[in-house]
């Protein structure tokens, strides 16, 4: 009898552990290629994601309509969500924990803001006009520093108004959200193939 309540409270105390840990949070070291698209048309209102790949040729990108466009991009890159709404608290609050996470947010104020801005300034500009009308307006950066990769199922993680729902983009599975980041590079226009 006393083997059996052993057993029952190590198995409480696993369970209640492992529910105070991050889950899904694998941290990713590395330099990357962030891209931010922006499909304009006269008749919907902007679509803005992002992603992020090892390298990435602008050029064979799909021209054929957005949604194969967005496909494609999604094959070739990890999505990575839109920071400022919150995502970045929730899932860093999450992935360091609540006590670790609070005070890394109290040390590094408005941390997601300074993140989008010096990718923002650091970003090359280019476009790619699809073959039904709509231009897709880019923002290229490669960015080198420390990601948190989830699921998009994670439950953390949500999507503003101009992005599409990930969960149906069957492209879509990893997520890289920013941590860390400590290095941005403008890539030369003259790069067709940023890598």
């Amino acid at each position: 009898m006393n083997n059996y309540i052993q057993i029952i409270v190590f198995n409480l105390l696993t369970f209640y552990m492992v529910q105070g840990q991050s889950i899904n949070c694998e941290v990713v070291k590395d330099t990357f290629i962030y891209i931010e698209f922006d499909v304009r048309s006269s008749s919907s209102y902007p679509l803005i994601m992002r992603g992020i790949s090892k390298s990435i040729d602008i050029n064979t990108l799909s021209k054929k309509n957005v949604e194969s466009f967005i496909n494609d991009f999604y094959k070739k890159t990890f999505y990575v969500p839109e920071i400022t709404l919150g995502n970045y608290k929730r899932i860093l609050l999450e992935c360091m924990g609540k006590n670790e996470g609070n005070v890394y947010l109290k040390k590094n104020l408005n941390i997601e803001l300074t993140i989008v801005d010096k990718i923002s300034v650091n970003s090359l500009k280019d476009k790619i006009e699809l073959e039904t009308g709509e231009t897709i307006y880019l923002e290229i950066t490669k960015i080198k520093g420390t990601f948190w990769t989830i699921s998009k199922y994670n439950n953390e993680l949500t999507t503003n108004s101009s992005e599409l729902d990930i969960k149906n983009n069957v492209n879509i599975e990893k997520c890289y959200v920013s941590f860390e980041i400590e290095c941005y590079i403008k890539p030369k226009k003259e790069n067709v193939r940023y890598q």
